[in-house]
């Protein structure tokens, strides 16, 4: 909530409180003060975040009708927006909030008396006033012009329904983006480009289509997310160019309909390229900085906690020590306030904690302190579990240990994990970035006067360094 919306609700709460309202009152005040919707001005007048009313509507929920509901708060948020219509949940929401649902904007209130409900009293009629019943308004003649007028009204909304996506066509948009972030990391980045490239090519169809404005939305934040899939698959590719188009193609998406979550995470990720490919450390920090200050507009998405984390990969290769720590805590800070989902479930729209302690590994290792790098290097492996093959991240953080054995003079360790790391890649990941952190390590060992020992490694980056 910003704060001068914050101000203006609790200022009406306190007026509520002091004039003793009538229940009804202060949501519809709010209403009309702040200029939203009833349901989400219920929710402030009754102080609760969305996290908290959709924990309480899957508490109410389940002791309606005894089944579990899997709700979020961004679909609360939809809800308020106007971008969908809380079908299962409409009895749980008069419970929530003690209320009717025409007081909440999800119905039309058709009495003839509408006392009790905030509304204005009717005005007392003046004695010479006529005395006519408002009914008699609608004759015969009158109420077949209000069906005529009904029957165009109808056909109208048909009209412009023809074109409009189905709520499954749209539920299975998000579901394959959904996926496709879940897959990036373990998938052959080459097939990813394939699959993710015939999603973008139909949704892009889609988009061109007449579409409501909330199902207009859902289908360009889900585009935008799928843009910045693309992206990062392109730079593990080790094409950054393309990359960086594809994140600001992401960004012009989710700029549409204001979705900052989105829109600081595809910055957040264009910063990256400029660390992997012989970018510029100080442009990387620019864009990370940008998009960590746009995330704190929206506290409960875990692109704040990702900006912070690169900004502290770029200070790290300034060699600004002191606030590559600060930010990389920040980070964590940031982490451990997250939702339970983007804290654990390992998709690319989240920031969970094997991704957190890859990046501090990293900038440890960057800045010198060795301990701490082992430390979160030894947490990213434990994460990764026990499997037959690495994923990319996890072939990173072993890279990492290669670099700090390198420079606490052990050479050989050094080489042997570089060696075990990129045989034990898949072959689809054997290039990108994979290659120009190899790269890092052999030039690394050779500074330390250890040429001698990385023949293997050059003929490893001779195979599989891309040809341009």
């Amino acid at each position: 909530m910003d704060r001068t919306r914050k101000h203006t609700v609790a200022a009406l709460r306190r007026q509520a409180e002091q004039e003793r309202w009538p229940a009804g009152r202060l949501p519809a005040e709010i209403s009309r003060r702040l200029g939203v919707s009833a349901l989400l001005a219920h929710r402030l007048a009754a102080g609760r975040t969305q996290q908290q009313t959709a924990s309480e509507l899957r508490r109410l929920y389940q002791q309606e009708t005894g089944q579990e509901a899997r709700l979020s708060h961004q679909q609360v948020s939809k809800w308020e927006q106007g971008q969908d219509r809380p079908e299962k949940y409409l009895n749980a929401l008069c419970k929530l909030y003690a209320t009717r649902l025409d007081l909440l904007g999800l119905a039309i209130d058709c009495t003839d008396d509408a006392a009790g409900t905030g509304s204005p009293a009717t005005p007392a009629r003046r004695e010479d006033q006529p005395t006519f019943d408002r009914r008699s308004l609608l004759t015969a003649a009158g109420s077949a012009l209000f069906l005529d007028f009904d029957d165009m009204r109808m056909r109208t909304e048909q009209e412009l329904r023809k074109d409009w996506l189905s709520e499954e066509t749209l539920d299975r948009c998000e579901h394959e983006v959904d996926d496709l972030g879940l897959q990036i990391r373990t998938v052959d980045p080459r097939v990813f480009l394939a699959q993710a490239g015939a999603v973008y090519h139909r949704l892009n169809d889609l988009l061109s289509q007449r579409q409501s404005p909330g199902r207009h939305r859902r289908l360009t934040n889900s585009m935008a997310g799928l843009a910045g899939l693309i992206a990062l698959d392109l730079n593990a590719l080790g094409d950054p160019w393309k990359a960086r188009s594809w994140f600001q193609t992401s960004q012009t998406l989710a700029e549409v309909h204001d979705n900052v979550g989105i829109r600081s995470w595809a910055m957040s990720y264009e910063a990256m390229t400029h660390l992997w490919h012989g970018g510029s450390p100080q442009r990387a920090l620019q864009l990370a900085v940008s998009a960590r200050d746009r995330a704190r507009r929206e506290p409960s998405s875990p692109s704040g906690a990702l900006a912070a984390a690169i900004m502290g990969r770029a200070l790290a290769r300034l060699d600004r020590r002191r606030e590559a720590e600060s930010a990389i805590q920040e980070s964590e800070t940031m982490w451990s306030k997250l939702d339970q989902q983007p804290r654990t479930e390992e998709t690319s729209f989240g920031f969970y904690e094997h991704l957190l302690r890859m990046y501090q590994s990293d900038v440890f290792t960057t800045i010198g302190r060795y301990e701490e790098a082992e430390h979160a290097q030894n947490a990213v492996m434990s994460l990764a579990g026990q499997g037959p093959q690495l994923d990319v991240d996890s072939a990173l953080v072993q890279l990492d240990r290669a670099l700090c054995l390198a420079r606490r003079d052990v050479p050989e360790q050094s080489v042997r994990t570089v060696l075990d790391t990129v045989l034990a890649l898949p072959e689809g990941f054997q290039s990108g970035t994979v290659v120009q952190r190899t790269k890092l390590v052999r030039e690394e060992l050779i500074a330390l006067g250890n040429g001698g020992l990385v023949a293997e490694v050059e003929e490893w980056l001779r195979a599989n360094t891309p040809r341009r």
